[in-house]
C-alpha cells in the first residue's frame, strides 16, 4: 500500500514561461532553459501548498537559486552531495556564504537522514539523473522525512520525442518515478498531450546546441524536451 497519492500532474507551457520572465527575473534567464520554467513552477507550487515558515527540503538543490527564492516563505534546507554529480557544483561553502538564509547539507537524502519532519520535499531537474533502480529507495527517503500531509514536488526533464527514439528512455524513467510514489499517472498519455498542445514549452534549439556541446547532431538528436511537473501528498 502506497503512502502517497497523486494530486497534480502537468507540464509547463510557453505562456507560463512568458509570465515567469516578468514575475521572477532572478529565476528566469534569457536562454529559455528547462530550469527557467521548472524553478518558478516549483516556487509557486510550494507557496500554494506550504504555510509560511514551514520546513522544506530542496533535494539536489545544488546552486540554490530556488532555495534562496523559497527562503522568504519557508525554512529551506538544501540536501545535495556536492560531488559534481548531475553536472552540479562541489564547493558547498561558496553557497553557504552566498545564501545565508538557506541551510546546506552536503550529503545524499536517505532513510537515515536525521532532520525534523518536513512539510515538502521539492526538486527541479534532478530526478532525470537518478537511475530507475534507485527510485524506490529515494522515494522511501522522501517519505521518511515528510510529515503526514506533506508534499513531494518535482519538475523532471521529459524527452517526449527524439530522432530514432533518442533519449525517449526518459518517458520510462518518469513513469518509474511516479510509480515509486503511487499508481495512477500514465506518462505516455501525458506525452501525447504535450506533443499535441501547441503551447507546450519545449527546450529551444539554442539550448539544445549548448547541451550537445561538441557532438554532431547525428550523435545527439535530442528533440521535443519538456518538463513533467508532479505533486504527491503523503497520506499515511
Amino acid at each position: 500500500m502506497s503512502n502517497f497519492e497523486l494530486i497534480y500532474a502537468g507540464y509547463s507551457t510557453v505562456p507560463d514561461y512568458l509570465r515567469y520572465r516578468e514575475s521572477y527575473p532572478s529565476l528566469v534567464s534569457e536562454k529559455a532553459d528547462l530550469k527557467d520554467v521548472q524553478r518558478p513552477w516549483a516556487l509557486e507550487k510550494i507557496k500554494e501548498l506550504v504555510p509560511q515558515g514551514a520546513e522544506v527540503v530542496d533535494l539536489g538543490g545544488s546552486r540554490a537559486e530556488l532555495a534562496d527564492a523559497l527562503s522568504t516563505h519557508a525554512q529551506v534546507t538544501v540536501i545535495d552531495p556536492y560531488d559534481g554529480s548531475g553536472n552540479g557544483p562541489t564547493n558547498v561553502d561558496f553557497y553557504r556564504n552566498k545564501f545565508p538564509r538557506v541551510t546546506f547539507r552536503a550529503e545524499l537524502l536517505t532513510t537515515r537522514t536525521e532532520i525534523p519532519r518536513q512539510r515538502a520535499v521539492v526538486s527541479t531537474s534532478v530526478v532525470e539523473h537518478i537511475a530507475p533502480q534507485f527510485h524506490a529507495e529515494t522515494v522511501a527517503a522522501i517519505d521518511s522525512v515528510l510529515e503526514v500531509g506533506g508534499y513531494s514536488v518535482h519538475a523532471v526533464d521529459l524527452t517526449c520525442r527524439g530522432r530514432n527514439g533518442f533519449m525517449e528512455s526518459q518517458i520510462g524513467l518518469n513513469q518509474s518515478w511516479a510509480d515509486a510514489h503511487c499508481p495512477g499517472l500514465n506518462v505516455r498519455e501525458l506525452v501525447t498531450r504535450m506533443l499535441s498542445d501547441v503551447e507546450t514549452f519545449f527546450l529551444p534549439v539554442t539550448m539544445y546546441v549548448q547541451w550537445k556541446k561538441t557532438k554532431a547532431y547525428e550523435e545527439y538528436p535530442w528533440r521535443n524536451v519538456g518538463t513533467l511537473n508532479t505533486v504527491f501528498r503523503k497520506i499515511r
